[in-house]
């Protein structure tokens, strides 16, 4: 694990995407770095963070009102411990924001294209989107209309 990087990312941070596709290798954030500079452009950097041997995940929403509807995940707080070959990071900011804990084996951060989410998901980094990836049914409507406009 780079901790240095990994702080880095964190320091504060906006977590765009939640990925457990492949659960029994690793859990990933697809997360931008707020107060790096920008790669290539005026874009801030996008990286994906990869919690290696995920032996546990918790979340803890707090569900109060928020006033101006829904905001995008921010985390500019995060603790990391180690025990018995196992990390142990914390992953919080206010009040509002989720609360995570991951309990790992390793962290690799890597460097993600914004370009692929654009591609994707045109519109994911607009101001209060939800996260990337759509959800089941806004992913059967996409591919729906993709049918019917192919005339099939």
């Amino acid at each position: 694990m780079d901790e240095t990087k990994l702080r880095s990312v964190f320091r504060d941070a906006q977590i765009v995407d939640v990925d457990f596709s492949l659960w029994d290798e690793r859990c990933r954030f697809v997360v931008i770095a707020l107060e790096e500079r920008p790669q290539t452009g005026k874009r801030l950097p996008l990286y994906s963070v990869d919690f290696v041997c995920t032996e546990r995940i918790t979340f803890a929403f707090s569900c109060q009102a928020v006033p101006r509807g829904h905001l995008q995940w921010n985390v500019d707080e995060m603790d990391i411990s180690t025990s018995d070959k196992a990390l142990r990071i914390r992953l919080s900011s206010s009040p509002q924001f989720p609360v995570v804990e991951v309990h790992c084996r390793d962290v690799v951060v890597s460097p993600c294209d914004p370009a692929d989410l654009d591609f994707l998901v045109p519109g994911w980094n607009m101001p209060g989107a939800p996260l990337a990836r759509p959800g089941l049914e806004q992913l059967a409507n996409a591919a729906r209309a993709r049918v019917r406009s192919s005339g099939n």
